[in-house]
């Protein structure tokens, strides 16, 4: 039998969706015949891009020798479609991201130079905004190839064409993944802020026809729950072996959505589901969880995030970031090299004088080892990249502490030792000057040590 082009598949799946499959006879044997040439569902899924789907939240250990870091470009602040749920912290109107500078090209491709030099990346997504906007994106695939073999892209398809695609698999890239959020065109137009859903449909067949790996993902509503098992049928229709589905997070655009939010009461039933029905023809990966606990998050590191504006994320959808490399690149390598420390192992230990800049504290008890202190939390981070440097274990061998308690220390791949002066504490204290009161009064907050895991306890006492 002929088998149609993609194009015309796409028309035919839209046909079904909508539920007319008698408008035009032999519309079912058309989409039949082009699962059979072009099926993805017998394909395993490949490891690297697994992890890079699920981000934060697949409670699969990594595969055997595959670096735990997923490395996501946010490569424009633009997009054609203006959805109702992105997570994009500069795309509400009012946000002071807007104002500041890019990442020029040259920039770009200097900072992921000594990220590849620092951190060990398995997989490499490009996103956006929408990552098709960016001028120079076959050039930066072909960069990018050169320090990691899996790239993906994750687009809404509405730029995405023949030849576009060939430039980019030319380039390198080897995943590409779409979203659809209903198979009603209108419910996915409402939610993508514009028409769109036709050309998402499309440009999943193009990247089937082109033998790229490929994806749908979808994005889990109020508004469109009841839709996502019609959803997994396109789907399985066109041939697709992996749908990542992702829970409604109210940040960035949607931060004024939250009743759009589902619960975790809500979205685990869908994903069992799921997995129940058509478990045996498609992996099921979930991307973003419903928002975790403190206690329910993972320790460890498995993602970065570079915004167009040069800030370091842990996750693409938080609004806060580690640091800019523009306006902070002396804190830069500690990071990288902190985070590298949360994938390798030493093999081999240094008993060597960790340099310092600060004040060193003598070993006084045996098994203790060196200890250096710094007046600020941010000096001693910066201290943390030397021994692991020098092959030196932190805590085994040279304990690390500072002052202040900020943000940094707390995160997993720093984990310092510190000194907390109880800002939150002293921001509840804080008295108004105009409420009246006129004698003096002076509060006093004993400070409170915060141990973690960059010192070593000290030894019992025999």
């Amino acid at each position: 039998m002929h088998v149609i082009s993609a194009e015309d598949v796409a028309g035919a799946v839209c046909l079904l969706a909508d539920g007319s499959r008698n408008a035009v006879p032999g519309v079912r044997d058309s989409v039949d015949a082009w699962r059979k040439r072009y099926s993805q569902r017998h394909l395993p899924v490949n490891p690297q891009r697994r992890q890079a789907a699920a981000g934060n939240c697949d409670p699969s250990p990594p595969a055997q020798g595959i670096p735990p870091i997923t490395l996501w470009l946010e490569l424009v602040e633009s997009c054609n479609l203006d959805c109702l749920f992105c997570y994009n912290p500069w795309r509400p109107p009012e946000s002071s991201l807007r104002d500041q500078p890019l990442l020029s090209p040259g920039q770009l491709q200097r900072i992921l130079d000594r990220i590849f030099a620092h951190v060990p990346i398995s997989h490499v997504k490009l996103s956006g905004g929408e990552p098709l906007l960016y001028p120079q994106i076959n050039t930066l695939t072909r960069h990018v190839k050169q320090h990691c073999e899996s790239i993906g892209m994750t687009t809404n398809g509405r730029s995405l064409t023949r030849r576009r695609l060939s430039a980019l698999t030319t380039a390198g890239m080897n995943y590409i993944s779409v979203p659809v959020h209903s198979h009603l065109a209108a419910v996915h137009d409402e939610l993508a802020g514009a028409r769109s859903w036709h050309a998402a449909v499309r440009a999943l067949a193009l990247s089937l026809e082109a033998g790229v790996t490929t994806t749908l993902s979808c994005v889990a509503t109020r508004k469109n729950v009841d839709h996502i098992g019609a959803v997994a049928g396109m789907a399985l229709s066109l041939g697709i072996g992996t749908i990542v589905l992702n829970c409604f997070h109210a940040t960035g655009q949607g931060a004024g959505r939250k009743s759009l939010e589902l619960t975790a009461s809500e979205f685990t039933p869908l994903i069992e589901m799921l997995r129940t029905d058509i478990g045996d023809q498609a992996e099921i990966i979930v991307g973003s969880p419903p928002p975790l606990s403190k206690e329910e998050r993972k320790k460890t590191i498995n993602r970065i995030t570079l915004s167009p504006f040069g800030e370091l994320k842990l996750c693409a959808q938080s609004s806060s970031a580690v640091l800019n490399v523009q306006t902070a690149p002396d804190k830069f390598d500690a990071f990288l090299d902190a985070v590298s420390r949360t994938t390798t192992t030493t093999t081999s230990r240094v008993s060597t004088a960790v340099p310092v800049t600060d004040r060193h504290v003598p070993e006084t008890q045996p098994g203790v080892g060196k200890m250096h202190v710094s007046m600020r939390d941010q000096c001693a981070i910066g201290v943390l990249a030397a021994p692991s440097r020098a092959g030196v274990a932190v805590a085994d061998e040279v304990s690390v502490a500072g002052y202040d308690d900020d943000a940094l220390s707390r995160l997993s791949c720093f984990s310092l030792t510190t000194v907390s002066q109880g800002a939150e504490e002293q921001a509840r204290r804080v008295e108004r000057l105009d409420e009246g009161r006129t004698t003096p009064r002076e509060v006093a907050l004993p400070p409170r040590l915060v141990m973690r895991g960059s010192t070593a306890r000290a030894p019992s006492a025999p």
